[in-house]
């Protein structure tokens, strides 16, 4: 009896499969197994409790030294530069002759003034005698008049030069008066040719030299710079995103990149309202002053500024590095990490931040803790609405 070969056939075309998928089916096992294994070991996510602490808000900015008052001397009157009594960086004194312009011209000037005035006071008293007696002639004549011995026309002509040559009188003496003034203006521009310290102060710039002739006809022209550099001026640019957080009277401090030791400390003075534009950015100059003792501070030298826009001793904080996004009404989500091992989403309002930590104003209690990568928990998080008592408090004891 011969036997059937298709059940032999048969069993060897399944066994391969077979194999195959008990391959599957183990490797499946093994991945849940592993799987299970890593859910079972992960380490919950880095987090940070909301903790009581203080809060210094900083706006820094760059900024430059200037003198808190700087001064440009110029020339009022023209010619050449005979001398210069000064030397750049030399401390001078209010008063302290500076500069002198050949006073030549200027001499010659008054000398012809004078000679005017002289003139118009020799033509007065000419004048003046003949007004007197010509006066003296028509109260003799107002005499003979009444006594009528002369006519009424003789009289009228007696008069008529009384009024003619007091009238001449009065004109001359305005006419002094001219004179005199611009006597006054002569003398005047020759005591500008020695050009003095308005201020005491330093040398910081000199632009002209000995020899050198200037024009002052039309404008003045400058010939040295003066400045007090025993009081600094810091002028900051403070950036259009922190500009609204500078308030007149803040503190504030600078450190120089020359390294001068501790910081020196102001108070702002004033923010000027028009900014300066840098490319597409718009800065704004604060300005407040400092004392300069020894002057080891010099003018133009750079500066790292800040100026404690806001502080605060006992808040409820989180780590700034906890915030997510900003919403349209200015709150921030964060995540909250629950006793259950899960996270929650919560929208708080904030208020100063510092370097590290920010102020929360509403929607986190002290000691609940928050996810320092608010990304990991975007991703398995559920909406929490802030439930009502969920504005920052700070913590008990």
């Amino acid at each position: 009896m011969t036997s059937d070969p298709r059940p032999s056939r048969w069993r060897a075309w399944l066994r391969p499969r077979r194999l195959f998928w008990v391959a599957v089916a183990a490797t499946a096992a093994i991945a849940a197994a592993m799987s299970l294994l890593d859910s079972d070991s992960a380490e919950p996510p880095e987090t940070a409790e909301v903790t009581t602490a203080g809060v210094r808000q900083m706006v820094q900015a760059a900024g430059v030294l200037t003198p808190s008052t700087e001064v440009d001397v110029g020339a009022q009157v023209s010619g050449q530069v005979r001398a210069i009594h000064i030397e750049l960086g030399q401390t001078v004194r209010a008063g302290q002759l500076l500069v002198s312009i050949d006073p030549d011209t200027a001499q010659s000037d008054v000398q012809v003034a004078e000679a005017a005035v002289a003139e118009q006071r020799s033509a007065m008293e000419s004048t003046n005698a003949l007004r007197q007696r010509a006066e003296a002639n028509a109260r003799r004549y107002r005499q003979l008049f009444e006594g009528r011995l002369v006519s009424q026309a003789a009289l009228d002509d007696a008069e008529a030069e009384l009024r003619s040559l007091s009238a001449d009188y009065k004109g001359r003496f305005a006419t002094l008066d001219r004179l005199n003034a611009e006597l006054a203006k002569r003398r005047l521009a020759l005591s500008r040719t020695a050009i003095t310290a308005p201020m005491d102060g330093v040398v910081v710039n000199i632009v002209v030299a000995q020899g050198q002739t200037v024009n002052a006809s039309q404008t003045t022209p400058v010939l040295l710079t003066l400045a007090d550099i025993d009081r600094m001026t810091v002028r900051t640019k403070v950036a259009e995103a922190d500009v609204l957080k500078v308030k007149v009277g803040q503190a504030a401090s600078f450190t120089t990149l020359s390294g001068l030791g501790q910081p020196l400390r102001g108070h702002v003075r004033v923010i000027q309202p028009v900014p300066e534009k840098s490319g597409n950015a718009s800065f704004y100059n604060v300005l407040f002053e400092v004392e300069n003792p020894g002057r080891v501070l010099l003018p133009q030298m750079t500066v790292r500024v800040l100026i404690e826009s806001g502080a605060i001793d006992a808040t409820p904080t989180i780590p700034s590095i906890a915030l997510g996004d900003r919403r349209d009404d200015g709150r921030y989500e964060v995540f909250t990490w629950t006793a259950e091992g899960g996270t929650k989403r919560r929208s708080v309002r904030i208020g100063l931040q510092d370097a590290t930590r920010t102020q929360v104003l509403e929607g986190l209690r002290a000691g609940e803790r928050v996810l320092l990568s608010p990304a990991d928990g975007a991703q398995q998080t559920r909406d929490t609405p802030a439930a009502p008592g969920d504005e920052a408090v700070p913590e008990a004891g």
